[in-house]
C-alpha cells in the first residue's frame, strides 16, 4: 500500500513496478476532506487533496503507459 498523498512515496513504488507483466490499475483512491469554506481550509491540505485526487493517478498512469501503447 501507499500514501498517494505523498509523492516521494508514489515515485518510489513506481520505480519498483514491474512492467513485465499484464497490470489493471484500478483508482479507487481519493480524499474528500476537510469538507468546509476555502477560507477555512489550510494551504496544507489543499495540496494534499490535489496530490491525492489528480497528481498521484496521473503519474501512475504516464508509467503504466509507458509499458506499451494504450
Amino acid at each position: 500500500m501507499v500514501d498517494l498523498s505523498n509523492i516521494t512515496d508514489v515515485e518510489k513504488v513506481l520505480d519498483e513496478l514491474s512492467l513485465e507483466d499484464d497490470i489493471i490499475f484500478i483508482n479507487n483512491a481519493s480524499k474528500i476532506t476537510p469538507i468546509d469554506s476555502i477560507q477555512n481550509i489550510s494551504n496544507d491540505d489543499i495540496v494534499n487533496s490535489i496530490t491525492t485526487n489528480f497528481i498521484a493517478p496521473a503519474l501512475i498512469v504516464k508509467k503504466l503507459s509507458n509499458k506499451k501503447s494504450l
